[in-house]
């Protein structure tokens, strides 16, 4: 149990700290002093705290009293209590909050009020959950899943790591000049539009394109504002899809950038943040990593089939071809030197057979060596 300073001394306390919002509740669980840094931390003003009940500390939508009857019955009786939750602000921004209570005692002993502290542990938790998410999906990929599914996998992580209505994933194609669209994640019943696909956007001449070229993320207040009398026709329609604040991030690993990560919420829906931005480009460098690395593993593998291939040619073309072509030559003596006729047509039958397997078997070797068909 917190001893009780007196009021002046308390309250320079409270105002002291600047990295916590701290509440002053009375037995009921109304705020009846708040410091400095809680308008700030909890996202409303000092007047709408002041007389309000702290239950809106255990949820980020409709307050929950029940909850907070019991956290003030656990401080009391064990001296303390910890939280920790997604709390919404005036604006609708969230944040994860660390919560804890500790009872106040006064200088004649019984709990008369609490005392609440707020931490907005917002950062730490995205770069945690961007981790996290990462590893899952970076394990997924590297079990053997093919790319499409990776890409799709990706998508739909990253909607959920920020709350986002759509996300997508843009992969550079080999003349490096489109970003393809390869996976794409909507919520259900989400705030804004339905999606609508664009499959291509220009490398130059594109939002997307600047930061798959420069690599650095970027934070979009409201695509549909922006504006499109310089844009690319596939990227004015992409602001069209993407009505809202919108974030983009490089997929970028090793020094190499092989596309675009693109997170949208409606003008309705849950704001994107600046700690969203960091979140997701944690996310995607890894990701990126992860997809690397399946290619290269593909192209090894291909590398090998490809040499496979080549081997079976060689042997296909040294060993069973010449050895068939000495059939045809024995036949074809055999032919010379037969006296009867009917035998005469068969021999020559027989070699005329042969031929064609020969010929299909240096078809199948020109495949091989060519490498289609892989």
């Amino acid at each position: 149990m917190v001893r009780l300073p007196t009021r002046p001394e308390f309250g320079q306390v409270m105002d002291a700290i600047k990295d916590r919002a701290i509440l002053r509740l009375n037995r009921s669980g109304l705020v009846t002093r708040c410091n400095r840094a809680a308008p700030k931390i909890l996202g409303h003003p000092a007047r709408h705290l002041s007389g309000r009940h702290f239950s809106f500390l255990f949820t980020d939508g409709d307050p929950d009293p029940e909850k907070a009857r019991d956290a003030l019955e656990v401080a009391a009786s064990a001296g303390r209590y910890e939280h920790h939750g997604w709390l919404a602000r005036r604006d609708g921004s969230h944040f994860w909050a660390e919560v804890t209570i500790a009872p106040l005692s006064g200088h004649n002993g019984p709990t008369r009020e609490y005392i609440a502290a707020i931490r907005d542990l917002t950062r730490q938790k995205r770069h945690e959950d961007g981790l996290k998410a990462a590893l899952d999906v970076s394990r997924a990929i590297l079990t053997g899943v093919e790319p499409g599914a990776a890409f799709q996998l990706i998508a739909e992580r990253a909607r959920a790591l920020v709350r986002a209505d759509v996300a997508e994933v843009r992969a550079v194609d080999a003349s490096g000049t489109m970003l393809v669209l390869r996976g794409v994640s909507e919520r259900r019943g989400g705030h804004g539009p339905p999606y609508a696909l664009v499959p291509e956007l220009p490398v130059q001449g594109s939002i997307w394109g600047s930061v798959f070229e420069s690599g650095r993320p970027r934070l979009l207040p409201d695509l549909a504002a922006l504006p499109r009398n310089h844009l690319h026709a596939a990227a004015a329609a992409m602001t069209r899809a993407m009505p809202g604040p919108a974030l983009v991030v490089p997929l970028k690993a090793l020094g190499r950038t092989i596309g675009v990560l693109t997170a949208s919420t409606s003008t309705s829906g849950t704001p994107l943040e600046r700690h969203d931005v960091q979140t997701m480009a944690v996310f995607a460098n890894q990701v990126a990593l992860a997809v690397q690395r399946l290619c290269r593993r593909r192209d090894r593998e291909r590398r090998v089939l490809m040499e496979e291939r080549r081997r079976l040619g060689r042997d296909i073309h040294d060993g069973v071809i010449q050895s068939l072509y000495a059939v045809t030559l024995g036949l074809t003596v055999a032919i010379e030197r037969a006296q009867d006729l009917p035998l005469q047509k068969q021999l020559a039958s027989m070699t005329a057979h042969v031929d064609a397997v020969i010929a299909n078997l240096r078809g199948l070797v020109r495949e091989l060596r060519s490498g289609g068909g892989s």
